[in-house]
């Protein structure tokens, strides 16, 4: 392949099955959280499912749908614990943080426990029926609330514990970053094409492009495929003249040849290699504060 694209006609099997491999390890790093968290709504589900049966001695279908309920009453609790870890609860002091959690804590027990009795007098035709809520007995609604504070309590542990992992891999990424800097004084990305790493030089880049998963390097002689995200490239490569222009798009300033506005903040920028680009509004704004025009 020589580095260029490849063409699907003439690619190897093994090499296919070799690169959809590294696509879904790929996924798997990016997607972590997602994969842990429906790993753990599926445990937490036989669970509800196994406790139902012996407590109860209700039949399979009927445990299922209580421990269905039990958890799709979770989920908007986990989106919203998730959001407060990593937005606001994040940006207050310690003190504020226990006391933003102590009142979130309560919130979220309250919410989980109403989705709970919601669900379970919650029927296909409620549409004409109507839904008529039958309260829990007192022992079974203060387990429930209790549940609710556990659920929350496990759901922050683990919003911490991702969010800490997250910290820690951008703080390993930017190390090594610097350090290659530091030892080469020039900006150095590696891509596979084929079974071969081949080394780029930032002054040798032309433009970045992402498509979904797949990214293109273009430099002045050739076009390579990578699998690394813009974002970690954008993070490697911006001390060295390059400008995320757009979410799809990232641009070495030495080669571009010109840029003009198309309107509402956008720019049309032109590069040497005759591709023209379009900035989004953020894009275009940057790449004017960068030049300082």
């Amino acid at each position: 392949m020589n580095g260029e694209s490849p063409n699907p006609s003439v690619v190897p099997w093994g090499v296919e099955l070799r690169r959809a491999s590294a696509q879904a390890k790929q996924w798997s790093r990016r997607h972590f959280e997602f994969t842990i968290m429906v790993v753990a709504f599926f445990a937490m589900t036989a669970a509800y499912v196994i406790v139902f049966q012996v407590a109860r001695n209700e039949s399979l279908a009927t445990s299922i749908g209580a421990g269905v309920r039990s958890i799709c009453a979770v989920l908007p609790i986990a989106i919203l614990v998730r959001y407060c870890i990593r937005g606001p609860v994040r940006k207050l002091s310690l003190p504020s943080k226990v006391l933003a959690h102590i009142a979130l804590a309560c919130i979220a027990s309250l919410a989980w426990y109403t989705l709970v009795l919601f669900l379970r007098n919650w029927t296909f035709d409620w549409m004409q029926s109507g839904v008529t809520l039958t309260p829990f007995s007192q022992k079974a609604s203060l387990w429930y609330l209790y549940q609710g504070l556990v659920v929350y309590a496990a759901l922050v542990a683990a919003g911490y514990a991702f969010l800490l992992r997250s910290e820690i891999e951008e703080f390993q990424k930017a190390a090594v970053g610097r350090d290659r800097q530091d030892r080469t004084g020039i900006g150095l990305i590696f891509v596979k094409s084929g079974d071969e790493m081949i080394r780029l030089r930032h002054d040798d880049i032309v433009q970045i492009s992402a498509d979904n998963d797949c990214v293109t390097i273009h430099t002045r002689q050739r076009t390579y495929i990578s699998s690394r995200n813009l974002k970690d490239l954008d993070r490697d490569l911006q001390t060295f003249g390059f400008v995320r222009i757009h979410r799809s798009h990232l641009v070495n300033l030495a080669m571009v040849r010109s840029a003009e506005p198309t309107g509402d903040g956008r720019l049309s920028v032109h590069l040497i290699n005759n591709a023209t680009l379009v900035s989004s509004r953020a894009g275009g704004k940057r790449f004017r504060d960068i030049i300082a025009l």
